[in-house]
């Protein structure tokens, strides 16, 4: 009866186990403003506001697609603080730009276990500061609007017919995100009771 309890107890931690990396993989579609060659390649999605006029570029990458990815319907939704010039670094079989709706095709698979870059958007600044009422100016990422159902991002695997859904993450210009000094165990403190 012993043996019995330890399996039983085992089972269940798996499964526990189990369900926390799925969780963790879940597929999504953000904008960086920078790409770093080490690590996991992306820094936090908190955009730094830039100089009035000043041509600058964002970075569009799908993460945890856990599939060869051969497909992606994605927009774009600008804040007013960014006047939008071109989507650059697209594959030749690409439709559409991500403000109006972006459908792309790779012709080689790509590898969604890491990061796809899927384009480099290029704009201008419209902001001088974050001063006054620009906070939390959003860049969201949401799906095609005229193959979307619900709005949300969606992607194509490799020998796979119907389409996968992603989560589309926002991004933030001038964040009023509150941040103070903490040390790891009142951090730790807030999850146990």
């Amino acid at each position: 009866m012993t043996n019995v309890k330890v399996l039983v107890f085992a089972l269940g931690v798996l499964a526990i186990v189990g369900a926390s990396f799925a969780g963790a993989q879940t597929p999504y579609v953000a904008v960086f403003s920078d790409i770093s060659p080490s690590g996991d390649g992306l820094n936090e999605a908190l955009i730094p506001p830039g100089v009035l006029g000043q041509v600058d570029s964002l970075f569009l990458v799908a993460y945890n697609l856990n599939c060869l990815v051969t497909g992606i319907d994605v927009r774009v939704n600008y804040p007013a603080a960014i006047i939008w010039i071109a989507d650059i670094d697209t594959q030749p079989v690409t439709i559409g730009t991500t403000p109006t709706g972006m459908s792309m095709g790779w012709a080689i698979p790509q590898n969604g276990f890491e990061g796809v870059n899927i384009a480099t958007v290029i704009f201008q600044w419209d902001i001088t500061s974050c001063g006054g009422n620009r906070r939390d100016l959003e860049i969201g990422v949401v799906g095609h609007p005229l193959f979307a159902t619900p709005l949300e991002p969606a992607y194509a695997c490799f020998q796979q017919v119907p389409l996968s859904a992603a989560v589309g993450l926002t991004a933030l210009i001038c964040a009023t995100v509150p941040v103070e000094e903490s040390t790891w165990g009142k951090v730790k403190a807030l999850y146990t009771r």
